[in-house]
């Protein structure tokens, strides 16, 4: 951002207050004038409700410094709207519990209006949700052209350095998934050859590698060039990808992605996670598969987290694996309050709908081992209907018993001889991280353990709704379907999770 996240975070605290302000007035003015006269009984406590004013605003301050500043500090410049109405409903259904646990706490909940509670919490909301719309439409108004740019060291072969300059230079990079737009700059180009240093990078904030130059480099080259920290970006080799919502980075009629972000890693509960987007992820899989063929990939919830806080040969596992995805809102919140504030949570049955799409235009065969029969019958279904051009190389509904050594010698290689570069496992954790730990570098494509992926895109278990999960509550929709299995799974083990996380983030 160009500004500072202190003057960032006093702006919005200061926006938050005067939108409950403006929310307040209009409550009490729509009660006591325009709907007064439907009222038998019409009041009119003004003096009570002088007070009131003070703690709303109390108790909305106090939700913002206690429970909502981590989060806010994802940038509102990088929300959607429904980003915006998730994150205002939330505070105001917290805001309200809050001021009814008060007030009945007080002995004074029969003097406020409920209407006036109520209209409270509407006008909120609204206000919340377009002050949000113009501070990032003020934002982007008060620099300049130039001054929104991005300083890109540009690395290619020189015949290339002209078009990429040019493509640069015309495109920028954009991330429409997350509404990231910079333009760009380059300010240097060099060759790989060039030995860099700080007299180079200087009023560098970005590094672009061509396809080329991406691939000549060796994995100890490469970690030089992250330890300068700045953010790199490579273009990926599928050059012939289309524009459009689900690319990682476009640039002209170019892709790439963000390869420093695969590099970082926040330690939660000694699970090292990685903290890219569901999209940068897919797009660097995809981009990588002959140097992740044999490895594994591990989507971990608080439930899987806090076990292998508990069981250090199962946090072996999951650290073993080439990257461990944040599966859980809590867990993608603790990696936020670490400084990553661009993570966000990495659901499996997500991922693979990114996965899906992306592979659908290109000869990337898949392969499916776990769940019922029934599930992977109806999920062949439904995957050729929702994405046409996916290629299916096999699907296995394993024994639910130990497999005998020449049962697992004979599945690894149906896998294998099936050609798929994509395994998705879905036996259940921990069983299913166990399984792909003890058949790494066996299996000739990279390992993705998805858990009830399966039966969510087969239909026999329902997603919550996007709002339902874009207010992290997913895992009470989950209970209510299943209250006898997950009851405890999620008492015991969120409660768990809250007591070894006490300490906060670093």
């Amino acid at each position: 951002m160009k500004i500072s996240k202190a003057v960032y975070e006093r702006t919005l605290l200061m926006i938050t207050i005067v939108c409950e302000v403006l929310a307040y007035i209009t409550a009490l003015f729509f009660r006591y004038k325009i709907l007064n006269p439907f009222y038998t009984n019409p009041t009119r406590e003004y003096e009570f409700y002088r007070i009131f004013l003070f703690i709303v605003v109390a108790g909305r301050i106090i939700l913002y410094f206690i429970y909502m500043r981590n989060e806010e500090r994802k940038s509102v410049f990088k929300q959607d709207t429904l980003d915006y109405v998730a994150v205002a409903v939330k505070q105001h259904v917290l805001l309200l519990i809050l001021l009814v646990l008060f007030l009945y706490f007080i002995h004074w909940s029969l003097r406020v209006s409920r209407t006036v509670m109520g209209l409270l919490i509407l006008f909120g909301i609204i206000y919340d949700v377009i002050s949000r719309i113009l501070y990032k439409k003020w934002y982007h108004s008060q620099f300049s052209e130039d001054e929104l740019k991005e300083h890109v060291l540009l690395i290619c072969d020189e015949e290339d350095r002209a078009p990429l300059t040019k493509r640069i230079e015309q495109y920028g990079y954009d991330n429409k998934e997350k509404e990231v737009h910079f333009d760009c700059e380059v300010s240097r180009c060099v060759s790989s050859e060039t030995v860099l240093n700080e007299s180079l990078l200087e009023g560098i904030n970005l590094i672009y590698l061509s396809g080329d130059k991406r691939k000549k480099l060796t994995e100890e080259e490469f970690k030089k060039l992250q330890s300068y920290q700045i953010p790199i970006i490579s273009e990926l080799s599928y050059e012939s990808r289309p524009l459009s919502s689900h690319m990682i980075v476009s640039c002209g009629n170019s892709s790439a992605v963000f390869e420093s972000v695969m590099s970082r890693k926040c330690d939660v509960l000694g699970v090292k996670f990685t903290t890219a987007g569901i999209w940068e992820s897919a797009g660097y899989v995809l981009d990588h598969l002959n140097e992740l063929k044999g490895k594994y990939i591990c989507f971990s919830n608080v439930h899987t987290t806090v076990t292998a806080y508990e069981d250090e040969s199962y946090r072996k596992v999951l650290n073993d694996a080439a990257f461990v995805m944040p599966d859980g809102n809590p867990i993608a919140k603790r990696i936020i309050q670490s400084g990553f504030y661009e993570a966000e949570r990495v659901a499996g049955p997500d991922f693979m709908a990114a996965m899906f799409q992306i592979t659908s235009q290109y000869d990337v065969k898949h392969y499916f081992y776990g769940a019922s029969q029934k599930t992977i019958d109806q999920l062949r279904v439904n995957l050729e209907e929702r994405y046409p051009g996916i290629q299916i190389a096999g699907m296995v509904s394993p024994p639910y018993r130990k497999l005998t050594p020449e049962e697992d010698e004979a599945a690894v290689k149906a896998i294998n001889d099936s050609g798929a570069s994509l395994i998705w496992i879905g036996l259940g954790a921990p069983k299913q991280e166990k399984w792909m730990k003890a058949h790494k570098d066996k299996v000739n494509g990279v390992m993705f353990g998805v858990g009830a992926g399966f039966d969510f895109h087969a239909g026999t278990i329902k997603r919550a709704p996007v709002m339902i999960q874009k207010l992290g509550l997913e895992w009470l929709y989950r209970l209510l379907q299943n209250p006898g299995r997950l009851f405890k799974r999620y008492f015991v083990t969120n409660t768990k999770f809250l007591w070894y996380a006490r300490k906060p983030a670093e």
